[in-house]
């Protein structure tokens, strides 16, 4: 009978060694190959990139909604009114429509306002006409670079990357920043320049658009101290159609 020249011993030792070898095996060539290799994370580009990016794409767009409300106090707007909410519509360059919310004392009315240029109309809330005002929102002002949303972008001060945040969602990057009151003309026409305001603004990851702004402060003397004005942007390149309204001189 033939008889081997050799028979290796398995010792304890050995077999640990020769398991060792193939649960390496295993893992390195099981599945798609990949098994085993951890992927390097994405870098998060730095906030002045990301605010950079994202008041260049606000200054490109030609459609958006919006939505701002107030809480500890309003914007005045005309007749008396001081408006609580506004929401609407934007057509670049120059033209603006929405339907506000607002108090004259105790009394709540709901208005409607275009805006078309230099020129403001907004219903008078006793006869439901259409009128126009002096001193009123100007539609190219939401789109100005300097005084626009882009310009409370541009103008944000020692900016803060907060984290990413999911807003309806939207994967956001959250930065915080201030901005003095007198670049937020188109906010609030009676804004005053010198008063510091907290500004949080979130922009999205995929996009770069502007999902939301976050204000706290007065812009005027005349405003309550701890007034906060939060604009929700939406409908990025939906079309809308603005005109201006007929004036009862009109007819």
């Amino acid at each position: 009978m033939f008889k081997p020249l050799f028979l290796p011993k398995f010792t304890p030792l050995l077999i640990f060694v020769l398991a060792l070898a193939l649960l390496a095996s295993a893992c390195g060539t099981g599945g798609s190959g990949a098994a085993g290799i951890t992927a390097t994370p994405e870098p998060t580009p730095d906030h002045a990139s990301i605010l950079e990016t994202a008041a260049d794409t606000f200054q490109e767009l030609r459609f958006f909604s919006f939505l701002m409300t107030h809480e500890n106090g309003g914007t005045p707007i005309a007749f008396g009114l001081v408006m609580e909410d506004v929401a609407g519509q934007v057509a670049a360059p120059d033209r603006l429509k929405a339907e506000v919310g607002a108090w004259a004392g105790s009394f709540f009315f709901d208005v409607s306002l275009v805006a078309i240029d230099q020129d403001t109309y907004l219903t008078n809330p006793f006869t439901d006409e259409f009128e126009k005002i002096d001193g009123g929102i100007i539609s190219s002002a939401l789109l100005d670079p300097a005084t626009g949303i882009a310009g409370i972008i541009r103008d944000a001060r020692d900016p803060v990357l907060q984290g990413e945040e999911s807003l309806g969602g939207v994967a956001t990057y959250h930065i915080t920043s201030t901005i003095d009151s007198g670049q937020l003309t188109s906010i609030s026409p009676s804004a005053e320049s010198g008063i510091p305001i907290d500004v949080g603004i979130w922009i999205g990851k995929e996009d770069s658009y502007v999902y939301k702004i976050w204000m706290d402060g007065q812009l005027s003397d005349d405003e309550a101290p701890d007034i906060i004005r939060t604009i929700e942007l939406s409908d990025y390149g939906v079309p809308v159609e603005i005109e201006a309204p007929s004036l009862e001189s009109d007819s």
